[in-house]
């Protein structure tokens, strides 16, 4: 299995006022139209807790304190065509004064 990789990723459950924020894919080619939440992979050398600070400004123009976010779940995929599995770690955050916006093309 030495082409076997584990492809890791970030996503982020922010919460205001009793609303979750999520954006709809465009111009990707990957999943156009569906909703996401805000997200990306982990990049090398990078914890997921720096990886989803790192994505949120980003893709949602707003500074996050890591010690403010709480740590949700990890999904695992198994992926046998492409040998590749996939890890994706959910972080939480609930704030009243962030306001996000869509910072992607």
């Amino acid at each position: 299995m030495s082409n076997y990789t584990i492809v890791p990723a970030v996503a982020l459950w922010l919460e205001k006022d009793g609303h979750i924020f999520v954006g709809r894919r465009q111009n990707t080619g990957y999943h156009d139209g569906l909703l996401n939440l805000p997200a990306g992979h982990i990049d090398p050398a990078e914890t997921p807790r720096e990886a989803i600070v790192r994505e949120c400004k980003e893709e949602i123009g707003v500074d996050i304190d890591p010690e403010d976010l709480e740590f949700l779940h990890i999904q695992y995929n198994r992926n046998r065509q492409e040998k590749s599995d996939r890890t994706h770690y959910y972080f939480k955050l609930v704030t009243d004064s962030l306001e996000p916006v869509n910072t992607e093309p």
